[in-house]
């Protein structure tokens, strides 16, 4: 019977230090899982803040593309209140646009051309005094279409000229190729070349 207590108390041992090691596995387990869960809950918290920065990002860009589409249509608007002074381009002309006359005082066909009529109707000599004042290019406002009220200040300047020098709407038209910048240009550059010079 010694042999068979022996036994059963060296099993017993064996036992107890298996149960021991079941529980640092487990705990270990446990341990692992509480990892798991932890990351899995941080992983879910960083998905759902990462999609609300893209929602928020998606709004902000819509936002942004009906302010600059609102833009474009104002100055859509306002090329469309121009005369139509200029011919389209041909399907078979180059792509390239030609540039429209320059109103330049140096110009000769200028020169013999009756300011009464370019003036709104003013004495020639004070329709060509006036033409002679009107600011250089670069002195004119420039239209990106990148700044909030970018169209608006853009509008007010271009009117103000015509208001102070009696400018006819040609000479505005003219230097649209120059006094648009960067995205505005671009648009300007597409219309161009989708309407011609009637845009």
């Amino acid at each position: 019977m010694s042999a068979l207590k022996k036994c059963f108390d060296t099993s017993k041992e064996e036992i107890s230090k298996l149960t021991i090691k079941l529980n640092e596995v487990i705990s270990d387990n446990n341990k692992q899982t509480e990892l798991w869960n932890e990351l899995t809950y941080k992983e879910d918290d960083h998905t759902k803040n990462l999609m609300s920065s893209i929602k928020t990002l998606q709004h902000e860009l819509k936002t942004s593309q009906r302010c600059n589409n609102s833009k474009m249509n104002d100055i859509e608007k306002l090329l469309n209140t121009l005369p139509r002074m200029f011919t389209p381009l041909n399907q078979n002309e180059s792509t390239r646009i030609p540039n429209p006359q320059v109103l330049d005082i140096e110009n000769p066909q200028l020169k013999k051309k009756d300011f009464s009529t370019s003036f709104h109707n003013l004495e020639p000599l004070m329709g060509q005094a006036l033409f002679k004042e009107v600011p250089k290019v670069k002195e004119w406002p420039h239209f990106s279409s990148e700044g909030e009220s970018d169209h608006v200040e853009f509008i007010r300047g271009i009117e103000m000229i015509q208001e102070d020098f009696e400018s006819p709407d040609r000479l505005v038209t003219a230097r649209f190729n120059t006094l648009f910048t960067k995205s505005a240009h671009k648009w300007y550059i597409k219309l161009r070349q989708a309407h011609g010079h009637q845009s």
